[in-house]
């Protein structure tokens, strides 16, 4: 799986999406996106669950996209947009963006795993960009899988995070409510720990 062209860094907003009497506000979007445009930032996210993707039409997601690149075109900016899946995917996953360009611009599509999980290469032809899927829920498709169906980047969000802590709990529910240690079976040996922080550069002075 490539991803060298692929990499994230620095600050990317999620931007929200004005509206006015429940339509795309065009002006003010231009507005907002000019104004970000003057800021430090390495990436805009269009439509996500702050940008109101879930009530975007078909129309208005393309619009967003394209009113977005446009402002940061005229502004001499190469700033990425991410496009959520929710406005990516609500017309169906045929749809075909056309979107302007402007140097190394790009839309990455971020699809949930309702998305990702369709057949074949449907949902990354349906995109003329490369496709980000944020994995890590319950039935994931594999990395192999994923890639065999044209994802270029997969993204875990909080997900290790969040399986660490889920283990802390389930091991203090198993002391609490059973009385037992049999979460310590799946603890990480203390020689295994010692040479992750050894191979980090972190010396254990104990």
């Amino acid at each position: 799986m490539e991803a060298k062209h692929l990499a994230l860094q620095g600050l990317w907003l999620p931007l929200v999406t004005p509206s006015r009497d429940g339509v795309l506000d065009e002006a003010s979007l231009r507005r907002l996106v000019r104004h970000y445009a003057r800021e430090p930032i390495e990436g805009l996210i269009l439509g996500a669950t702050t940008g109101e993707g879930l009530i975007l039409d078909e129309h208005e997601a393309g619009r967003l996209v394209a009113l977005s690149a446009a402002e940061l075109a005229g502004a001499g900016k190469h700033t990425p947009l991410s496009l959520g899946c929710p406005a990516a995917t609500r017309a169906g996953p045929q749809r075909r963006w056309s979107t302007p360009r402007n140097g190394r611009s790009t839309v990455i599509s971020r699809l949930s795993l309702s998305y990702a999980t369709l057949p074949g290469r449907t949902v990354c032809a349906a995109v003329s960009c490369p496709v980000n899927v944020l994995a890590g829920g319950s039935g994931t498709p594999s990395v192999t899988a994923l890639a065999e169906a044209g994802v270029k980047r997969i993204s875990l969000g909080s997900g290790l995070s969040r399986a660490a802590l889920g283990g802390l709990v389930r091991a203090v529910r198993e002391i609490k409510e059973q009385g037992t240690f049999g979460f310590a079976a799946d603890a990480l040996p203390y020689a295994d720990v010692n040479g992750f922080m050894l191979s980090m550069g972190l010396e254990n002075n104990q």
